[in-house]
């Protein structure tokens, strides 16, 4: 082993490195990287400006992925008619995804036409509430689904921006 004249090892020295480099990963990772918002339910959901000019135009859900990637609903708004449906809850905190969709029947007359910075107010967990903010989101956006809707999906942060990806690296829309 080398040693300078006070004893210390180069290994020691390898070992004291590799601490703190594995403290400061984790502190960065705690101050700088981005949350994403979690429930257990959500008790209403709001779109602020509503944009479409017919009574159903398009469902704006709020979900979750499960266990084996399973998608469950804790409910949706329709556009213009404001009507929340709250559909499940969860039985531990799940990261909030926002799913924009429209049936086929429906987009032939009526195109998504949401604009960036327009908002979603979402209460749960015991009248917890957030803003969240969307992107510009039209037609062309949204995607035909196997189960027969068009669906774009954004992911939620604490703050209420929303993100294109899961692990909330590529935004969408941030919160002022």
């Amino acid at each position: 082993m080398l040693r300078d004249k006070r004893g210390v090892t180069l290994a020691g020295l390898i070992v004291v490195l590799i601490v703190i480099l594995a403290i400061g990963f984790g502190i960065y990772r705690l101050l700088f990287t981005t949350k994403s918002l979690k429930i257990k339910h959500l008790e209403d959901m709001y779109i602020v400006t509503t944009r479409s000019s017919v009574e159903r135009g398009w469902a704006i859900a709020a979900d979750y992925r499960g266990a084996r990637e399973k998608e469950f609903v804790f409910g949706q708004v329709i556009d213009n008619s404001t009507v929340y449906t709250d559909v499940g809850s969860a039985e531990s905190l799940q990261r909030v995804r926002i799913v924009v969709n429209q049936a086929p029947d429906v987009a032939e007359g009526e195109k998504v036409n949401i604009q960036a910075g327009d908002r979603v107010e979402l209460t749960y967990d015991g009248g917890r509430k957030l803003l969240v903010y969307l992107p510009r989101l039209t037609q062309e956006d949204l995607t035909l689904q196997d189960w027969g809707l068009y669906e774009f999906e954004l992911y939620v942060a604490a703050d209420g921006s929303t993100y294109y990806d899961e692990k909330l690296t590529q935004l969408a829309q941030s919160a002022p």
